[in-house]
């Protein structure tokens, strides 16, 4: 363990696993009274002002005629008032479900349709949006959490849902996930137990209210008595954060990959900060050379696996000191959290044997939005009253019980018959010298054959051409998995909630690359012929005479393609050795005309 018990540090109390959640941060607000709760860049509550402000609110919810204790939107950017009108939700006796101020009209009425809701709860700024999703609205105002606190505190059954989040939708249609107040009690005591999160410590809260890994901050602070330092990266940016940061001198920083390397892409040292946690995407070797530059020795690196689905189910301690090429892994079990790798029918695999990452425990999510539990939901029931979930994530599972992600089942492709993962491609071409990220993607081609591009963002001193650049992809990969597109871009696509977003790549130009060498356009027929053949297969225009096809993209699938055409056309026989040994439109035309004379 690389982390190092802080002195204030109180393990967490377990008989709180059998309380709702209102209760036990009502407990803990009255141990933690006058200590500062949340900041914002404009507010800043004590735990006694923030949940005489929620009761409030809650008042207000609770006397509301639409409200009948049970689901209600929130429309909020990530801020004070927030956390204010979350608490006041579970405080009135209702299920909260965040909505997105970022997205449209016809996102937030679906979500809020979907789940059931019977009020929506929004910041002033967001009244606009609010008036059109067709539920009535109670909009929170800072003044409006200065009124008279009434007590209201409605009890709620551990088991009963306390919250609903969408996931992402990336690689599926959005689904609702709702989740007991039991799961994220026992999820804030896996983080607090593992991250040993105690009153001193001050964590960012900067992933927008929609996303749902902001809940394990939330809740795992306010139950130690810790300050959330709430920040909305969309509406004041990246280099203002990287301030709030310091000003706020934050302990434990939360965020996914991306935005860790954003902000955090600087020599200046962060002194504060002696914890970072990465989690919803991949963390990789360059992240802990960000940790080397940025922060102090002894700040330690934790690369967490997690799900809505499921909350916390994998950690790895990483520091400064620790050395890696590519992915980091997802590290070692969390408590009543258990982990298996199963194959298709559901059997656990032996160890270092790829599968489907499964987790199984009386912790999990109460289960999909008008879902009955199956496991084709990915739910199911398992032993001894725990339930099992299949995370759709694909990992292996080392001999020392150390897990590895592989990638996204979506992410497993057949190219020309063959399964390849596109994780494993990226991680290989991110690996290549002189490149920063890669993301690799599948797309069909005029013939409907399926081939593989390549998007890369080279670091910020190289500078590749076409040429040099494929020419290291293949050096670094195996024949079969060798993307056939190669395209720079200036930086990774992302999705709402800050995750990479391989949909979000547009198919590769046909336009002929920049080759460093001249376009020559044909002489003659023959050479006409050919450019229009290879333009059609490869599907890039133009093609030159002295073009190299094989740079061009041209895989063992295109020649055999290409060599038929030409036999037909011209009515000659040639070994497919000719292409591969002068792989030019000028070289196969002599070839031709060789035959010819022949």
């Amino acid at each position: 363990m690389l982390l190092t018990r802080p002195a204030l540090f109180r393990p967490f109390e377990t008989a709180w696993l059998d309380k709702s959640l209102q209760e036990v941060l009502t407990q803990s607000a009255l141990r933690f009274a006058d200590a500062p709760a949340v900041a914002d860049p404009f507010n800043s509550l004590s735990y006694a002002e923030l949940m005489k402000a929620s009761a409030v609110i809650a008042e207000r919810v609770y006397r509301h005629s639409a409200f009948n204790g049970r689901r209600v939107a929130l429309l909020f950017d990530q801020d004070a008032a927030y956390i204010v009108a979350l608490l006041a939700i579970l405080r009135a006796g209702g299920t909260y479900v965040p909505l997105d101020s970022r997205r449209d009209v016809e996102w937030n009425a679906s979500a809020a349709t979907m789940a059931g809701c019977e009020l929506v709860l929004c910041a002033e700024q967001h009244q606009g949006l609010a008036g059109k999703i067709g539920l009535p609205v109670v909009c929170v105002r800072e003044s409006s959490w200065r009124g008279n606190d009434s007590g209201i505190c409605v009890s709620r059954d551990t088991d009963s849902d306390a919250c609903i989040y969408f996931t992402s939708g990336t690689t599926a249609a959005a689904k609702g996930v709702r989740d007991s107040h039991r799961s994220l009690v026992h999820n804030a005591m896996r983080y607090t137990e593992t991250l040993f999160i105690h009153s001193g410590d001050r964590m960012s809260l900067v992933q927008a209210p929609v996303f749902s890994g902001t809940q394990s901050t939330i809740f795992s602070g306010l139950i130690n008595g810790a300050t959330l330092c709430s920040f909305d990266v969309s509406m004041h940016g990246v280099k203002r954060l990287s301030a709030w940061l310091r000003q706020q001198k934050v302990t434990i920083f939360h965020g996914v990959p991306a935005l860790f390397r954003a902000v955090f892409d600087t020599t200046e040292v962060y002194q504060h900060i002696r914890l970072i946690r990465l989690e919803g995407d991949r963390a990789n070797a360059k992240d802990i050379k960000v940790l080397q530059n940025a922060f102090t020795d002894g700040c330690v690196l934790v690369n967490g696996l997690g799900a809505t689905e499921c909350g916390l189910i994998r950690q790895y301690f990483a520091d400064s000191n620790s050395e890696f090429n590519g992915d980091l892994p997802l590290g070692y079990a969390v408590p009543d959290m258990t982990v298996q790798i199963v194959d298709r029918d559901g059997e656990e695999v032996a160890a270092n044997i790829p599968g489907e990452i499964q987790v199984s425990s009386r912790y999990l999510a109460s289960g999909y939005l008008g879902c009955a539990e199956s496991a084709s939901t990915g739910f199911s029931v398992g032993n001894n009253g725990e339930r099992r979930y299949r995370t759709g994530d694909t990992g292996r599972m080392d001999t020392d019980g150390c897990l590895w992600l592989d990638g996204r089942k979506d992410d497993v492709v057949k190219i020309a018959g063959q399964s390849v993962s596109l994780g494993t491609i990226e991680n290989m071409i991110a690996g290549i010298n002189g490149v920063n990220e890669a993301l690799v993607a599948q797309f069909f081609d005029s013939n409907s054959d399926a081939y593989l591009a390549a998007y890369i963002v080279p670091g910020d001193s190289a500078t590749h051409s076409f040429a040099s650049l494929r020419e290291a992809v293949s050096a670094a990969l195996p024949a079969h998995l060798r993307p056939l597109r190669i395209a720079q871009i200036d930086r990774l696509p992302l999705s709402f909630d800050g995750k990479i977003d391989r949909s979000a790549l547009l198919p590769p130009s046909s336009d002929r690359p920049d080759l460093q060498t001249p376009y020559v356009a044909p002489r003659d027929a023959a050479e006409r012929v050919l450019a229009a053949i290879w333009e059609e297969i490869l599907s890039v225009v133009p093609i030159g005479i002295s073009d190299d096809l094989m740079l061009l993209g041209c895989s063992s699938l295109h020649a055999a393609r290409a060599m038929q055409r030409m036999e037909m056309e011209f009515d000659v026989e040639l070994p497919i050795a000719e292409l591969y040994q002068q792989p030019t439109i000028e070289a196969l035309a002599e070839a031709i005309n060789s035959a010819d004379r022949a």
